[in-house]
């Protein structure tokens, strides 16, 4: 028994399959200097290595932001760094809590805290995946009591015993969507012993 083959359909199937190639191959060479082109137009391209608690975590941010350590008498504060931009249209911190709570509740707990301060708009939360861990992210816009508009990236992520939360706040007005990449960045970065 002879087997018909179509040329013509073989030939159209094969260079489908080597178009589909091509295109997943180059979409990962995109992804790559899309990243790099975003935090450089954000001036986030030069990171430097930040180390916690003793050596047991590290995490990166951009060269020129300054750089806060705060301690708190609440022993399940374990670690609270606030960092801003140069020109203060990024602030925000890193906290890392103690304990076994959930990382839903304790986004409930914020988001309590949070709107018995500011009047928020446009709160959504919602899961992701980062370096293989689940991180539940929660953006809003928020108008503070000095009449300031910001947009808010929060990121909550569980480590065994620990909670993990990288927030973002900036100026409403220079907020750009590509600011995102460099935040995610960030929270990538984020490593612990």
């Amino acid at each position: 028994m002879k087997l018909k083959v179509n040329r013509k359909q073989l030939g159209v199937t094969l260079i489908l399959i080597g178009l589909m190639i091509v295109l997943f191959s180059s979409q990962k060479i995109f992804e790559i200097r899309f990243k790099e082109a975003a935090l450089i137009n954000t001036d986030m391209s030069v990171m430097k290595v930040i180390k916690g608690i003793e050596g047991k975590i590290n995490y990166k941010l951009p060269e020129n932001w300054e750089v806060k350590d705060r301690k708190y008498p609440d022993d399940t504060i374990l670690y609270h760094t606030e960092y801003k931009s140069p020109d203060s249209v990024i602030n925000g911190y890193i906290s890392v809590f103690e304990g076994n709570e959930d990382v839903n509740k304790a986004v409930e707990k914020d988001k309590k805290l949070l709107q018995s301060i500011y009047a928020v708009k446009d709160y959504t939360a919602y899961r992701i995946t980062m370096n293989k861990r689940d991180v539940l992210k929660v953006q809003y816009d928020f108008k503070s009591q000095k009449s300031e508009e910001y947009t808010a990236q929060e990121y909550y992520m569980k480590y065994e015993d620990y909670t993990v939360k990288f927030a973002f706040y900036v100026v409403k007005d220079k907020y750009k969507e590509n600011m995102v990449v460099a935040f995610n960045a960030v929270v990538e970065s984020f490593g612990i012993k």
